[in-house]
């Protein structure tokens, strides 16, 4: 199963442009900064907050920054 993962691409509602790495078997996906809006201002009532960047997963989890925990 490992093998078939590794390196996988998918795209779905939790991870966009996420990828199973390799090196250490993580999930790395891009992350978002947002902003919660005020209750005031929500447009529609799922509206909570506006995003501000999309941080990509190869800047987010750069190469090296897997667990160094022995097994």
């Amino acid at each position: 199963m490992v093998r078939v993962l590794d390196g996988h691409r998918f795209d779905d509602m939790f991870a966009h442009a996420g990828e199973f790495r390799a090196s250490d078997h993580a999930v790395v996906h891009d992350l978002y900064v947002a902003k919660v809006r005020p209750a005031a201002q929500l447009p529609e009532p799922y509206a909570w907050f506006d995003v501000l960047a999309t941080v990509p997963a190869a800047m987010a989890f750069p190469p090296g920054t897997e667990c160094k925990m022995a097994p």
